[in-house]
């Protein structure tokens, strides 16, 4: 699977891009000072983007540093997209 990170542009998140055999390595692999794996969450929602050919859903953190997305707001904060299905386009 692939994860594709929130950045200025698609060019520049595409270049960021990562593969991952699971979302827990995903998770390993993007934790880091300013929130850990348990803050990662994916959205069960996906939607296929026509950009990249394929199904992603949203990687978000609930907690970023001393902010706390769940008790501000009441949702997470989205810093990325993970595919969900390599859409066949061989038909």
């Amino acid at each position: 699977m692939r994860y594709i990170p929130h950045r200025g542009s698609l060019e520049q998140s595409k270049k960021e891009m990562q593969h991952f055999n699971t979302i827990e390595d995903m998770k390993k692999a993007i934790s880091c000072e300013w929130f850990d794996e348990s803050d990662i969450v994916v959205k069960n929602e996906s939607n296929y983007d026509e950009r990249l050919g394929y199904s992603t859903a949203m990687v978000c953190v609930k907690r970023f540093g001393d902010e706390n997305y769940i008790e501000l707001y009441n949702c997470p904060q989205c810093i990325g997209r993970i595919e969900i299905e390599k859409e066949n386009n061989n038909d």
